[in-house]
């Protein structure tokens, strides 16, 4: 048994990062406070030999009497530091958050702005910090004066609690691995990110041990990993892996897994609840995928209609040979507004591949990115491109180009191809090191990445009010293709919601829409407040929209999924995919995309890509989904936190498989999505149409 049962315990809650500033504060605060034990899990002796760490730090929550949380720079978006900070609210124990560095209490994101908290540097609000701790000890405070305060260590020095991550040499002579390759695409501010690279029990016949008692560490190490991700995957480990691992054994859980054990743990279950689990869960990370396998080819399939480069994978037969080989490629697509050059590259098959940044479609929170290799040799000639000079000078203009924006929105992809040698052949597999070089965009001035905005608005804790609920709402056009659901459907998940989250006041969009519960596939355009003129004008492209998508090859019939729960700013909604005949995961919202764009190109007489300014740039919502309902009014806390816990129990539920085998364009005259007409059905592969 620990023999601090016997001491009076404060938690000091911090990033790993932050450890020698934890470390100065235990001292402090322990000499100030004799006989009282300042626990710090990064401190390795406040850890008893053989014990387990996690218990020993859940431990030190349940016996402590109150708890600090170091709020600096690189822990006040830590998921580590929220789950321990939850815990201690959970057992009723006070809670400081303790300003540090630019930080000030102003700046505290949720759940840390609920908690009455202190600013370091301020004499005073230390001598605060003392009192209450000395009350929460049941100590008077009168003895304690600024000379207590005065006595504070310094922490606030800038190398002291900047993160400084690690670059790694690979092989002795070469570069380090650069480590703006992932700052500059990645928000690495939250710790838990973890890496899949490809099983090689997908393309051989060796059996993968995901389900043994091998650790994952162990088995990567074993050779698992194919041989032409292992420089990769060693890049990477060298920048997510802590310094000290055994000072820092809750960084590594799950920082490395093969795609067949990460599909496994993405998989989503059609009942019961799932809990947010410590460390998080697979879809509650940053993911970073290595090489073309089951997991990179999932999500990419997923995000086929939003990215001007899609990943193919053919059996073709090769020169003289009659036998069918996998061609693994990637092709630069037309979208509106976004016409490929006739003198563009657009395809890059094998010895060339990609890196795709881009939000998670599971979970929009998150981002995801996949380092794509069309091949053995693509793979190879990816790596080596992350070690040049090149690479570097893309990220640069990339971070300048994106300065503005908000990274968690943005879909981003750079392209990279092995240079021809000079009688105009590939360089051949065994060419070290292959020469490559980035394709440029020539519709954005020969720019060396493809940037796409897919949100306008961010994931967020905060539930804010939807203003345009009030009344009757503003006058507006908007026409887009939507799936309604039947009745049978809207009441199975009213009822799936109302089990789960209870009773929300709130404007839900099965009662004050017109149609219910519905996914918005397509968006054509949206004008608010327009003038009777552009009415008119809205109203003859309608129809003659309708009338190319009538006359255009429709997408087959599908089923739609719905899944999981997710707040924007002023509404809660659930996620929706669509899946192929064996239930995988199907491009067939592409489709729609491509049927949907050739409607609107026979609609204006073929009008060139983007020159019509009554038409939307974004077509394709993302992440398309459902929504649920829309917050009108103010929650109180307790209706805030359900929805929160909502969100958190249903990140692995899927809820209904819906069959679609029509659409219908649709037309709202106001705000929020009211005032609806539905301007003509259409029947997807083997039906009708019905114009009403």
């Amino acid at each position: 048994m620990s023999s601090r049962v016997t001491k009076r315990i404060v938690f000091l809650s911090h990033a790993q990062s932050d450890a020698d500033a934890a470390q100065l504060l235990k001292q402090w605060l322990e000499g100030v406070f004799e006989g009282v034990e300042v626990f710090v899990s990064s401190f390795w002796s406040d850890i008893e030999q053989g014990q387990d760490w996690y218990d020993e730090i859940t431990n030190a929550i349940r016996e402590s009497v109150l708890g600090i949380v170091l709020a600096t720079e690189n822990s006040i978006h830590r998921p580590w530091i929220n789950y321990e900070m939850g815990a201690l609210k959970l057992l009723n124990k006070k809670v400081i958050p303790l300003c540090v560095g630019s930080i000030r209490k102003k700046q505290l994101p949720s759940p840390m702005n609920r908690s009455h908290a202190c600013n370091y540097e301020d004499q005073a609000d230390r001598l605060s910090l003392l009192r209450s701790i000395a009350q929460s000890l049941a100590l008077p405070a009168a003895w304690l004066g600024m000379n207590q305060a005065e006595q504070a260590p310094n922490i606030s020095v800038e190398a002291l609690l900047t993160e400084k991550p690690q670059s790694v040499q690979l092989i002795p002579g070469e570069q380090k691995y650069p480590p703006s390759l992932l700052r500059g695409i990645l928000d690495l501010r939250d710790r838990w990110s973890t890496l899949v690279y490809t099983c090689r029990a997908t393309f051989s016949e060796e059996e993968c041990p995901a389900n043994s008692s091998v650790p994952p560490m162990r088995k990567a190490v074993s050779l698992h990993v194919p041989v032409d991700e292992v420089v990769t995957l060693s890049m990477l480990l060298g920048y997510l892996l802590p310094g000290s691992p055994q000072r820092e054994e809750d960084d590594i859980c799950q920082t490395i897994l093969c795609s067949t054990h990460g599909a496994e743990l993405m998989r989503l279950t059609d009942g019961g609840e799932s809990i947010s689990s410590i460390p998080p869960g697979l879809l509650e990370r940053d993911l970073i995928v290595i090489g073309e396998n089951n997991v990179s080819n999932h999500l990419l399939t997923i995000m086929a209609a939003y990215l001007p480069w899609q990943n193919h994978n053919e059996w073709r037969t090769r020169d003289r040979s009659s036998q069918l080989r996998p061609d693994v490629y990637i092709e630069l697509v037309g979208h509106w507004g976004l016409p490929v050059p006739a003198n563009q590259k657009h395809e890059v098959h094998e010895g060339g591949g990609m890196l795709v940044s881009l939000p998670n479609p599971y979970n929009i929170r998150k981002r995801v990115i996949v380092f794509f290799g069309c091949h053995r040799q693509g793979q190879l000639t990816l790596e080596q491109w992350l070690r040049t000079q090149d690479m570097v000078d893309t990220l640069n203009e990339l971070a300048e180009r994106t300065k503005d924006e908000t990274k968690e929105t943005l879909a981003i992809q750079i392209v990279v191809d092995r240079v021809r040698s000079e009688g105009g052949r590939r360089g051949s597999t065994f060419d070290w090191p292959p020469e490559a070089a980035v394709v440029p965009s020539l519709s954005h001035n020969n720019q060396r990445f493809w940037v796409k905005r897919l949100i306008h608005h961010t994931a967020t804790d905060k539930i804010s009010i939807d203003s345009r609920c009030d009344g009757e709402g503003e006058l507006m056009y908007d026409l887009s293709l939507i799936a309604p659901l039947d009745i049978a459907d809207q009441k199975r998940i009213r009822n799936d919601i109302r089990t789960l989250l209870g009773d929300v006041d709130s404007y839900w969009e099965d009662e004050n829409c017109d149609i219910g519960f519905h996914i918005t596939l397509f968006e054509f355009f949206t004008h608010i407040r327009p003038p009777d003129s552009l009415v008119r004008e809205l109203r003859a492209l309608s129809t003659k929209i309708l009338s190319s998508l009538n006359q255009g090859d429709a997408p087959h019939q599908t089923i739609a999924r719905t899944r999981q729960a997710e707040t924007f700013p002023g509404a809660l909604f659930s996620y929706a995919d669509f899946l192929g005949e064996q239930c995988e995961t199907s491009d067939w919202l592409n489709d729609i995309r491509v049927w949907c764009e050739g409607a609107v190109r026979h609609a204006t007489n073929g009008k060139p890509n983007g020159q019509d300014p009554n038409l939307n740039l974004m077509r394709v919502p993302f992440p398309v989904h459902i929504t649920l309902c829309r917050f009108d009014k103010l929650l109180n806390d307790e209706a805030k936190k359900r929805v929160r816990d909502f969100i958190t129990k249903v990140r692995y539920r899927e809820f209904l498989h819906i069959p679609i085998k029509s659409v219908w364009l649709a037309a709202a005259t106001r705000t929020p999505y009211r005032g609806l007409s539905l301007l003509g059905e259409v029947l997807l592969k083997g039906g009708h149409s019905d114009t009403k």
